[in-house]
C-alpha cells in the first residue's frame, strides 16, 4: 500500500517540483489527489516531495557521509545508529514532523565528532611524550 501512496503522490507533482520540491507538508495533499489520505510514512520520500531531488540528494549525502565515516573510524555505535535511522525512517515519519529522526541523526553525527576529538587528543598526547 505504501508504494501505491508514494507513487500516487509523486505522480501528482509538476515537472519542476521534481527538482525544487512541492513545499513543506504537501505530501498528504498530493496523496489525497491520487485517492489516498495518508502522510508520507517515509522521511526520504517526504524529503523528495518537499525539497525535490536537490534536497533529497543533500540529505542522502549527509547520511552516507556519516555511514562512511563510521565505517572508516570503526565506530560500531555510530554505524549501528545510522543503519537504524535509515531502516526506521525509510518507512516511517515525515520531514517536518519527525523530531526523533533529526535527534538520532544529530546524536550519531556528534558521536563521530567526539571520537575525532578523542583521536586527535591521543595523537597530540603521544607526540608530546616523545
Amino acid at each position: 500500500l505504501r508504494w501505491d501512496i508514494w507513487k500516487g503522490a509523486i505522480e501528482q507533482m509538476d515537472s519542476y517540483e521534481y527538482i525544487i520540491g512541492a513545499g513543506p507538508n504537501v505530501f498528504r495533499e498530493l496523496a489525497i489527489l491520487s485517492g489516498y489520505d495518508f502522510y508520507a510514512h517515509s522521511v526520504f520520500i517526504d524529503t523528495f516531495v518537499t525539497l525535490g531531488i536537490i534536497g533529497f540528494l543533500l540529505l542522502s549525502t549527509f547520511i552516507i557521509s556519516i555511514l562512511l565515516k563510521a565505517i572508516k573510524n570503526r565506530n560500531i555505535y555510530s554505524f549501528g545508529m545510522i543503519v537504524l535511522v535509515i531502516w526506521l525512517y525509510a518507512t516511517h515519519g515525515n520531514l517536518t514532523g519527525s523530531l526523533d529522526f533529526w535527534t538520532l541523526l544529530s546524536i550519531t553525527f556528534a558521536a563521530l565528532g567526539i571520537q575525532d576529538l578523542s583521536i586527535r587528543k591521543d595523537i597530540s598526547d603521544n607526540s608530546t611524550n616523545l
